[in-house]
């Protein structure tokens, strides 16, 4: 019996999408500490604005909301790897916290 990559990788009787394929070592990793924030949902990127939620300070990103901040922790986007490469990116003039590509 030939298994699919999905099995293999997600360890489930259904096969998965692609993108939950793709997402699952994260989805996996953050999945019991989701209980520690309650009910406050994550930022959605069609339906919230921005900046309302977030902020930057250097390579730091700060949640102003509580949606922002429990966003922030569950995906882990103040990682210290994560950090270390933002900070290099700064420091070579990489990546502009503003967002101003131009």
């Amino acid at each position: 019996m030939r298994i699919s990559q999905s099995r293999r990788f997600c360890h489930t009787p259904e096969p998965q999408s692609r993108i939950s394929i793709r997402f699952y070592p994260a989805a996996t990793a953050f999945s019991p500490s989701i209980a520690a924030f309650g009910f406050t949902r994550l930022f959605h990127p069609r339906e919230d604005v921005w900046g309302e939620h977030f902020e930057w300070s250097a390579a730091w990103m700060r949640g102003k909301t509580a949606i922002g901040r429990t966003t922030i922790a569950v995906l882990e986007i103040n990682d210290a790897d994560v950090l270390a490469v933002r900070e290099s990116l700064l420091a070579e003039s990489a990546w502009d916290v503003a967002g101003n590509d131009d």
